[in-house]
């Protein structure tokens, strides 16, 4: 963990950090001039076990620490929800924007980014020796999808940062463009 979290290292068994890296991150934001986005707490459990609703509840417990803690950091910027999506799933999609609302409900209305990804041709998993997978989605399905994605997640989501990479390189300015119409 990046912080002394008294709740991940209860709920979690996570050690105690050798070094506070969230209060050094504000403490340089503040020296330069920056704005700092704290990243939400993801399990990963959730996906496994199917237990949207105990993750929930622990995000919520980080969140209210981590706020309580930092919150009056003149650098505390807003919230990064760390989950990173690239389709429609109904369960990720509803605790994002749980998450995302609860972050702005704690800190008053600070901004919530996420950072989804394209499923193009190049989304393929690390432990495979292809390239490229035959089932990506198309411009088409991506901005069909991301559509409804985005009408669950208005007003628990301020910005959108997408990756790139995740798709064929002659259609990367299509998906940009339709992610920049659909924000």
């Amino acid at each position: 963990v990046t912080y002394p979290s008294k709740v991940l290292m209860e709920k979690q068994g996570c050690y105690r950090p050798p070094v506070d890296l969230v209060d050094l991150f504000l403490e340089l934001a503040e020296k330069y001039g920056m704005k700092f986005f704290f990243g939400t707490y993801d399990s990963s459990r959730w996906q496994e076990e199917g237990c949207f609703q105990r993750e929930f509840d622990l995000e919520r417990a980080v969140i209210e620490e981590v706020y309580s803690t930092y919150g009056h950091r003149k650098a505390f910027g807003g919230w990064y929800v760390n989950h990173e999506i690239s389709r429609k799933s109904p369960e990720i999609v509803k605790l994002m924007t749980a998450e995302g609302r609860f972050c702005k409900e704690v800190s008053g209305g600070l901004p919530v980014m996420i950072s989804p990804y394209i499923d193009g041709a190049k989304n393929v998993s690390a432990f495979v020796s292809t390239l490229n997978k035959s089932n990506g989605a198309s411009v088409d399905v991506h901005a069909k999808e991301w559509d409804e994605i985005l009408s669950n997640l208005q007003g628990a989501v301020d910005i959108m940062a997408f990756q790139d990479g995740h798709c064929e390189f002659h259609e990367l300015v299509d998906f940009m463009t339709v992610n920049k119409e659909l924000a």
